[in-house]
């Protein structure tokens, strides 16, 4: 009976260890788990150890736009806020000064230009005349901001 009792007793203050070590891990892990981001504590006290990140499963795919998704380009409007006229100064055939009533017709392209108020957007049309001396077609050019 008496090595049964010693046993006991024995059994009684493991547990007790047990217990007083379990605590005491927990209290540990807790403390290792604080930093500067989810505690009070002050940056200086961080360990300088990142948590290691996983990658992201890899698609198969590149980056960015696919081949073959639709373009994303801005569509032009119909009633810009300025419109520039470029005409040619001369036919190239023979020289003759040509002016907006020789035109046969023009090329858009829009340019958007952001102020610190509102978009002005300007329409540039490149005119094409007809010389009505020789009756040669001449095409002004775009200016190279556009």
């Amino acid at each position: 009976m008496a090595t049964i009792e010693a046993q006991r007793e024995t059994i009684a203050r493991l547990e007790a260890t047990v217990e007083r070590l379990s605590a005491r891990v927990a209290e540990l892990e807790r403390r290792q788990s604080r930093n500067s981001g989810n505690s009070s504590l002050p940056p200086s006290s961080d360990t300088f150890v990142r948590p290691d990140k996983k990658p992201p499963p890899a698609s198969g795919r590149k980056r960015g736009r696919q081949p073959g998704a639709p373009g994303g380009g801005l569509a032009m409007v119909e009633v810009p806020d300025e419109v520039e006229d470029h005409v040619p100064a001369a036919c190239g055939g023979c020289g003759r000064e040509l002016s907006t009533t020789d035109s046969i017709g023009h090329s858009r392209r829009q340019v958007r230009d952001i102020p610190l108020v509102t978009v002005t957007v300007t329409e540039h049309r490149a005119h094409r005349c007809r010389c009505g001396g020789c009756g040669r077609v001449t095409s002004a050019d775009m200016p190279a901001t556009v």
